[in-house]
């Protein structure tokens, strides 16, 4: 039997193997296995010969294919990605036992796995969701209303049964089925025999009181759609659920084919992006502004008769009143890297970040008629001072970017580093998220925003 192969990468390294080694052990030619990765690393030939590049970007997971397990491991800590990924998910900053959790032996699959299941008991003490549904069935008593046409035609020796029509409270509805659907495809990871033990328990519970289902692709968006003070505590489980069954075959796990992959991925980028939509929202609450995220804007680009060619959404917009003050994007990207005595920035920020946010702040200029554009405002992760490895911040006078344009005032756009890591860790240690633990980390956002 062929030994498993494994190839450990941090997010954005690569490292060289050899091609031959990967196909083999993975039992699929170098083209498939080009294709079957490409939803977590990407393989690209190398210089040396026989070897081929593996690139890590900024997604993290474990894929398997055949006898070849491929990792990428986060940056960050179990403990705070832990934290980032129930804060992200909408659940609320408890803490995960670090004990049960080792990134480099078991991966993302333990990491989600053991979220998953101490959620799950959160979930079962608040209290598991019940739903009325509408039932009809031949009953010995009247109950609800009778359905005289279904019980047609009568029996002239004595009627046994009628027809009713009636509502029953029951646990199986799609709040649960979604998590026993979750439950059940969790057998297939990678996880220590702890977590296992648990979702089983909690598997043996779900699948008592719950229907098996295979989720189709609006299923989430309808529970997410419909949640109440009876089910808002099932928030981070769905979420978790949904990682759980789109992530086990990144090209469709109900899809057949030659090809088995197996194992959790997930994108930082996205999970950043959430995470500071909390964050902006919570510092918006105390400073009189609403922070509205992912607004979509279908007019700032029309095609020659007017119609929509494509709309355009930034991350968040901040408004006070109704009128906006802020545009802001999050990028998961290593813009806070300095070199030299100058400082000078090893990675500049993108043309096409820059762009992007200029047509944003000067759209929202024109449609809400306002002299000065709104502050465009980049924000991206900064690593701890452990985790910089000496790598010098990049100067101030680099985290602002002027747009001289047309005869107006030119536009600017602020680049905001955010200690991401500092606040996770704070956040993991008070189990809470408030604003005045964290006036000190935030004190970079508040500038741009003059917001004191």
């Amino acid at each position: 039997m062929t030994l498993l192969h494994r190839v450990s990468i941090v997010e954005n390294d690569c490292v060289e193997e050899a091609a031959s080694q990967l196909s083999e052990a993975a039992g699929v030619p170098p083209a498939a296995l080009v294709d079957a990765l490409g939803p977590l690393v990407e393989v690209s030939p190398s210089w040396a010969a026989g070897k081929v590049r593996v690139q890590a970007g900024r997604k993290v997971g474990t894929l398997r294919i055949g006898q070849l397990r491929v990792d990428v491991k986060p940056r960050m800590a179990a403990a705070e990605l832990a934290t980032l990924i129930r804060i992200a998910l909408g659940g609320r900053p408890q803490a995960v036992r670090r004990s049960i959790i080792d990134l480099n032996r078991n991966g993302m699959d333990e990491l989600i796995c053991s979220i998953f299941g101490a959620e799950l008991a959160v979930v079962r003490q608040a209290g598991l969701s019940r739903q009325y549904v509408g039932r009809t069935a031949a009953l010995p008593v009247l109950r609800g209303r009778p359905d005289f046409v279904a019980s047609f035609p009568w029996n002239d020796r004595g009627t046994t049964s009628v027809a009713c029509r009636f509502h029953e409270l029951t646990y199986d509805n799609l709040d649960n089925r979604l998590v026993r659907a979750a439950l059940e495809q969790t057998a297939m990871l990678d996880v220590q025999v702890q977590t296992r033990r648990q979702l089983l328990e909690h598997r043996g519970l779900w699948s008592s009181l719950a229907s098996l289902m295979a989720p189709g692709p609006t299923d989430f968006d309808a529970v997410r759609a419909r949640y109440n003070r009876l089910t808002d505590h099932y928030r981070l489980a769905h979420s978790l659920s949904e990682v759980i069954l789109r992530g086990l075959r990144p090209s469709g796990i109900f899809d057949l084919g030659p090809v088995t992959t197996a194992g959790l991925v997930l994108d930082m980028a996205a999970l950043f992006e959430r995470f500071l939509e909390h964050i902006l929202a919570l510092v918006g609450s105390t400073l009189g502004l609403e922070m509205r995220p992912q607004q979509a804007d279908r007019r700032a680009l029309v095609d020659g008769e007017g119609a929509v060619y494509r709309a355009i959404r930034p991350d968040v917009v901040a408004y006070r009143g109704e009128l906006p003050v802020a545009v802001i994007d999050a990028k998961y990207k290593d813009y806070w890297r300095g070199s030299g005595y100058e400082r000078e920035p090893q990675q500049r920020i993108a043309n096409d970040d820059l762009y992007q946010l200029f047509f944003y702040s000067q759209r929202l200029q024109l449609k809400h008629a306002l002299a000065r554009p709104p502050k465009a405002i980049i924000i991206c992760p900064l690593p701890s001072d452990d985790e910089r490895d000496r790598t010098p911040m990049l100067a101030d006078r680099y985290q602002r970017v002027m747009c001289r344009s047309g005869h107006d005032a030119p536009s600017e756009v602020h680049l905001v580093l955010l200690p991401l890591t500092d606040i996770l860790r704070d956040i993991t240690r008070a189990g809470r998220l408030r604003l005045e633990d964290h006036t000190q980390s935030l004190a970079a956002l508040r500038a741009p925003l003059n917001l004191g």
